[in-house]
């Protein structure tokens, strides 16, 4: 058995939180989740994960500002960053991307996509 792979899940929805975690399990991810915003990148510099799987809309800072800051630190600037998001608009997608997301999935999200996504982000 391969060891687990970590992911970091910055969710404020306890019920997103657990639908992801159930998702990726069976996968072998160890996820980790913070609900916070404020919380998110000294904890993801921390864990060093995979994976980030980053909502939009959160108490504290907002996904875009993590996104930012995750990209400027040495220490996190090549981790994988998912958006998932349920408050997508119009050029939402191509801001995630601008700002160095690996990939954008808005909710609601089949199960499949979001296996999808991890896999290719973590085979990049």
């Amino acid at each position: 058995m391969t060891a687990p792979h970590t992911a970091v899940l910055v969710e404020d929805d306890p019920g997103i939180s657990r639908l992801i975690a159930t998702i990726l399990d069976p996968a072998n991810y160890d996820v980790i989740t913070v609900a916070d915003g404020n919380d998110a990148v000294p904890l993801i510099a921390d864990v060093q994960p995979d994976v980030v799987l980053l909502d939009i809309a959160l108490p504290g800072r907002n996904g875009w500002e993590i996104l930012t800051d995750l990209r400027e630190q040495a220490g996190t600037a090549e981790i994988p960053v998912i958006v998932v998001t349920a408050h997508g608009q119009s050029g939402w997608e191509e801001k995630a991307i601008d700002l160095g997301a690996s990939a954008y999935i808005e909710k609601p999200f089949r199960m499949r996509q979001l296996l999808d996504a991890v896999e290719a982000v973590e085979a990049d």
